[in-house]
């Protein structure tokens, strides 16, 4: 199976934080947990390149989706027919960077566009965003996932039942992020809602 791209701890880290069990059986839970934590936090950790198209907003400022910025490769604007665009190049002096932080949990990259390219409709980008290498709290974030994610796996299933008025009870039936305590490091992390 090995381990996605995404994965923000190794099989090594899980065993030296004393998780056991076959090497499938830890990468299966470093993927599912990095996964989970990529989900709730709404955006891509691991530094990445992205092409992505802005509708224009009059303002001549596009929060970019993916941080922290680390470059700006293109600003572009989009013309011409749907289905058959055209692309124009905005020189480096027509538009300037903002939040260019890499140190900063949850402050997206701000694009300033010039003035006399206010009218235009949409905008692609191309920049590069996210961590080198996973920042310490978000691994120790998803170690502490896999091992709820581990224990929940063996204590799931019916954990009590009444016959008199029927009732069942269900283990470890919540959702894991809040379950697992690590919701209140991942809000650092997560993309403000507009």
């Amino acid at each position: 199976m090995g381990l996605n791209a995404n994965a923000f701890v190794t099989v090594n880290d899980l065993t030296d934080a004393g998780l056991t069990g076959e090497t499938a059986y830890l990468e299966a839970l470093i993927n599912r947990a990095s996964s989970l934590i990529e989900k709730y936090i709404g955006r891509s950790i691991k530094s990445a390149t992205y092409v992505e198209e802005y509708d224009g907003n009059h303002t001549g400022m596009i929060a970019l989706k993916n941080y922290p910025l680390t470059a700006v490769t293109s600003v572009e604007t989009i013309t011409g027919e749907i289905g058959d665009p055209d692309y124009d190049a905005l020189d480096s002096d027509e538009y300037s960077l903002l939040n260019k932080d890499t140190n900063s949990y949850s402050q997206p990259g701000i694009i300033r566009i010039a003035r006399r390219y206010l009218g235009h409709d949409r905008y692609r980008i191309t920049y590069t965003a996210g961590y080198a290498t996973v920042p310490e709290d978000l691994k120790m974030a998803c170690i502490d996932l896999c091992g709820f994610l581990s224990g929940s796996a063996k204590s799931s299933g019916v954990k009590s039942e009444t016959l008199g008025e029927y009732s069942i009870t269900y283990g470890n039936t919540g959702d894991p992020i809040t379950s697992s305590g690590i919701k209140f490091v991942l809000d650092l992390y997560r993309t403000p809602s507009v």
